[in-house]
């Protein structure tokens, strides 16, 4: 994990400690809020400077609905000023002792900070816990992006993510003081903080959070599991790669069904699944966890190919044997370079070094042929035979909007 000696959120950055929804381990404690009541908080502020803080519960400027919302409006200074609030929910605790030690914690929050007067560089999502009376923070930076919605999430974070806030003014910390996982009751929250060095003009900070959830795990296992059925738009079950976190299968036998377990989750908590067949559009889905679910499909249609026709010959013999094959993925009749996945005979790679590239050592099949097949997301699959006589073979691309 990224680590900061300060939760210095420089301009104005919002902080929330989460958690997420539970995924294939059963052990998880669940703590969610997309309402924030500041009657079920307890607020402690910091300031220096002569900044009005005005916070409130907003029932329209949420994503949707109601959310947090904090104005900051500071006079002209040159001098440097802050302000700190921790909103600590009076009923996100959770006793380790008694409950069961922490093996992770996963955080989510949705974050929308705008800025007026004030640059947008530095800053950062955060989590906050507090324990026997100490602050202890994770920060993450977020995008540079002004006045939108923005998610910060992050998964499995341990103990030593997390450090002591030794001044929460300045927003300072100790990077080798850590909370306990194992003993002492923690309450979970979050926090806003802004630093001000000098300013020509009356900054204002408007920074709003909402649909904040904490998950506790108390086992070491947070994978997913993956699995359906692939269809048709119009119901037909497909024979199809379906890959997830390094995984793969073919949803062949019986046609349409697919099962991947025991996948990890990225930092941002969620799993890529990415499903290629021929004749079809890849479908390449962001989940946030375990899933059950028909994933359907949509054919390509007519497309135009780029690609010089291969006089395909059969043979026998070479049944089996195993051969190089390599060449690069490019847009069209251009040069550039595609990062997709390729697919033959069943082995598969990514072209995605930013040179479009592939190399595999593949068997041949009965007719002593590979079929090459390759798919990205926004583009036509292109889908050609070979024998072992063209092992290297460039593979031209058609967006997907060229097609019919």
């Amino acid at each position: 994990m990224n680590k900061s000696h300060h939760f210095h959120w420089l301009k104005a950055v919002i902080t929330s400690f989460a958690v997420f929804v539970s995924l294939h381990a059963t052990a998880s404690t669940v703590f969610t809020d997309s309402t924030f009541d500041l009657a079920n908080y307890s607020i402690e502020t910091y300031q220096s400077g002569t900044a009005t803080i005005n916070t409130f519960q907003t029932l329209t400027a949420g994503n949707p609905g109601a959310a947090l919302q904090t104005i900051i409006n500071e006079a002209v200074s040159l001098s440097t000023s802050y302000t700190t609030q921790f909103f600590m929910n009076n009923s996100f605790i959770y006793d380790p002792g008694t409950q069961g030690a922490i093996q992770s914690i996963d955080v989510e929050r949705d974050t929308f900070i705008n800025l007026q007067n004030i640059p947008l560089e530095n800053r950062f999502g955060n989590a906050i816990l507090s324990q026997n009376g100490n602050y202890y923070v994770y920060t993450k930076s977020l995008p540079a992006v002004n006045a939108a919605w923005l998610l910060f999430n992050e998964c499995e974070l341990q103990a030593s993510d997390f450090d002591l806030v030794i001044d929460p003014l300045t927003a300072a910390t100790d990077p080798t003081r850590h909370p306990d996982f194992t003993t002492g009751i923690i309450q979970f929250g979050l926090a806003i903080h802004t630093a001000r060095t000098g300013s020509l003009a009356e900054p204002i900070s408007d920074i709003r959070a909402d649909n904040m959830s904490y998950t506790i795990n108390t086992t070491s296992s947070t994978l997913v599991d993956l699995s359906g059925t692939i269809k048709t738009v119009s119901g037909t079950d497909i024979c199809a790669m379906a890959l997830a976190s390094g995984q793969f299968m073919f949803s062949c036998n019986p046609a349409g069904v697919f099962s991947l377990t025991d996948l990890p989750r990225k930092n941002d908590c969620t799993v890529k699944r990415q499903i290629y067949a021929d004749g079809f559009f890849p479908k390449i889905d962001i989940l946030p966890g375990s899933t059950d679910e028909v994933a359907r499909m949509t054919r390509s249609g007519t497309c135009p190919s780029y690609n010089t026709p291969y006089e395909l010959s059969v043979f026998p013999g070479s049944a089996g044997k195993r051969i190089d094959i390599s060449g690069t993925i490019l847009l069209q009749d251009t040069q550039t370079p595609i990062c997709a996945m390729v697919l033959a005979n069943g082995q598969f790679m990514f072209s995605c070094n930013g040179t479009g590239s592939y190399a595999l050592n593949v068997p041949l099949d009965i007719n002593g042929q590979f079929k090459l097949q390759v798919y990205a997301d926004g583009f036509a699959p292109t889908i050609q035979t070979f024998d072992e006589f063209q092992p290297i073979n460039d593979v031209r691309m058609a967006r997907a909007v060229e097609c019919q």
